[in-house]
C-alpha cells in the first residue's frame, strides 16, 4: 500500500510531463521520478560546464635493455601538479625546460611490497566490488583451475603453468625463484635483479611447511 501510494502521489505530477515530452510513454512512479531527476541533474551539469585549458607533459624514455616507456610529469619544484596548474602554453614550456634539466637525476628504487595470500586478495576485491566473498572465491578458483592448472595456449600448445597451489602460503619453491631470477637477469639486465631473493613468511599455522605453488618446467 505504501509503494502504491507513493506511485500515485509522484505520478500525478510527473506523468503529464512525460506524456508531453515522450508521447506514448506510460505513467511514472517512485522509480521513474528518481531516474528522471538523475538525468536532469546530469544535463544541468553539462549545460553549465565551461571548458578550461590545461597542459600535460609526457616523455618517452628508453631502459638500458632498449624497452621504451612513457612517463608523465606529476611534480614540479617539489610540488605536486594539479590538473589546472599548467593552464597555458607558456607555463607548460617553462615546466618542460625545467624538467629536462632535472631529468638526469637518479631516483631511489621503490621497495617491493610483500605478496598477499589468496584470502587477503579476495577480501580486497570483495570490498572494492561490493560483492560477497564467496562469489569472489568461486570466480578466482575457477579462473585458476581453468587457466593456470589446466593450461593456457603457449606456442599453439596447451601448457599448464602450475601443478599445485596453496592459498595461505606466500613462499615460493627454490626452483621457481631461480628460474625467475634467470629470466629477469637475462631479459632486463642486472640492474633489475636484487643481489639476493627476498624471503617472505605467512602467519598462518603450518603454512611454512609447503610452498604456495609448484610451477611446471
Amino acid at each position: 500500500m505504501a509503494r502504491r501510494a507513493l506511485d500515485y502521489l509522484v505520478g500525478f505530477t510527473l506523468s503529464p510531463v512525460l506524456w508531453r515530452k515522450l508521447p506514448g510513454s506510460r505513467s511514472a512512479g517512485r522509480v521513474q521520478s528518481v531516474a528522471l531527476r538523475l538525468i536532469c541533474e546530469r544535463e544541468a551539469e553539462i549545460e553549465i560546464f565551461r571548458a578550461r585549458e590545461y597542459w600535460t607533459i609526457e616523455a618517452v624514455f628508453i631502459t638500458p635493455g632498449g624497452a621504451p616507456f612513457t612517463a608523465k610529469l606529476t611534480h614540479l619544484n617539489g610540488k605536486r601538479l594539479d590538473q589546472f596548474d599548467l593552464n597555458s602554453q607558456t607555463l607548460a614550456e617553462a615546466a618542460r625546460r625545467s624538467s629536462r634539466r632535472a631529468s638526469s637525476r637518479r631516483l631511489g628504487g621503490a621497495q617491493a611490497r610483500p605478496p598477499q595470500s589468496a584470502a587477503a586478495v579476495h577480501d580486497v576485491h570483495a570490498a572494492a566490488g561490493g560483492i560477497a566473498k564467496t562469489r569472489v572465491w568461486r570466480a578466482a578458483d575457477h579462473a585458476v583451475r581453468s587457466a593456470i592448472i589446466r593450461g593456457v595456449d603457449i606456442g599453439g600448445e596447451t601448457t599448464g603453468l602450475i601443478t599445485y597451489m596453496r592459498t595461505d602460503g606466500v613462499q615460493m619453491a627454490r626452483e621457481a625463484i631461480g628460474a625467475i631470477r634467470d629470466h629477469v637477469g637475462g631479459t632486463f639486465g642486472p640492474n633489475y635483479l636484487p643481489g639476493a631473493p627476498r624471503e617472505y613468511t605467512s602467519r598462518a599455522k603450518n603454512a611454512q611447511r609447503r610452498t604456495s605453488d609448484q610451477a611446471t618446467d
